[in-house]
């Protein structure tokens, strides 16, 4: 049997609701039975790691909730009942480590090895995106289900996720970068970058219905139609594609208009797309 993908839908699923309604929850989130965090259930004895709590309370609006890293034992794991999407953070490297010689090398690896990989796709433009099997999941990120059911992680050749973003004033949808998910909802994603690359998986008000691991929609009164309840996700990574502030491995989803821009020409002027 194929292992199973991270559960979809993160930011993914999320971003419609929060572009509708700030994540705002319209039903109440019932008591589930115990679902622990991803990361509390991994593998037998991994090696520590530490976390680092942001709440989304809108695409606009990151609220950092503890400017500690704390170890990853510390996670609760009762149902989130903070107004709005709990994002964790999670890295093997306390804070303040530095990466490696060979740490940076990998991580620069993977960035370029995507951004070679977006241009022989030709992904940059909208329509090869969804002609190569991405079908459009909220405002920004693009799925393709064969890909999340599959062995690999962190190919570039096999993005889980492409993420387009509209530039204004003409609504035209830009390629903005990758997100790679690990390989099952209880699988850590690999620091192949030490703290450089970090991780982060959502911890939502209203759960999600999962089908074989994919998330489907939201529950309704807890309830769902298809699948089972989560309010967890699995550990995913962003990958930019163009000049994000944050870095290219930033989790921040939100892009303004003006970032945006000026990245898609500095990219345009140094790859030729």
């Amino acid at each position: 049997m194929r292992p199973l993908r991270a559960l979809l839908l993160t930011s993914i699923g999320c971003g419609a609701c929060l572009a509708a309604a700030g994540c705002g929850d319209p039903d109440p989130a019932p008591e589930l039975r115990a679902d622990p965090a991803p990361a509390l259930r991994a593998e037998s004895d991994p090696p520590p790691r530490w976390v680092h709590r942001y709440v989304l309370t809108s695409l606009e609006h990151y609220r950092q909730a503890d400017d500690r890293w704390v170890p990853e034992s510390e996670v609760p794991r009762k149902r989130v009942t903070t107004k709005g999407m709990v994002i964790w953070e999670v890295s093997e490297y306390p804070q303040g480590s530095v990466p490696t010689a060979g740490q940076l090398a990998a991580a620069d690896d993977l960035v370029e090895r995507s951004y070679a990989v977006a241009l022989r796709n030709g992904w940059q433009e909208y329509e090869r995106g969804l002609a190569d099997g991405y079908h459009r999941v909220d405002a920004y990120h693009h799925r393709k289900d064969e890909f999340m059911l599959d062995h690999h992680v962190l190919n570039p050749e096999r993005p889980e996720v492409l993420m387009y973003y509209p530039t204004e004033p003409d609504g035209k949808q830009r390629l903005a970068g990758f997100m790679f998910y690990a390989r099952d909802r209880k699988a850590r994603g690999p620091q192949i970058g030490g703290p450089r690359t970090i991780w982060h998986w959502h911890h939502w008000l209203r759960p999600q219905c999962v089908v074989n691991g994919l998330a489907v929609g939201w529950s309704v009164n807890g309830k769902c139609k298809r699948g089972e309840p989560s309010q967890y996700s699995g550990e995913m990574l962003h990958v930019w594609l163009i000049e994000h502030p944050k870095g290219p491995f930033a989790s921040a989803m939100y892009v303004s208009n003006d970032v945006l821009m000026r990245g898609l020409e500095r990219r345009l002027e140094e790859r030729g797309f």
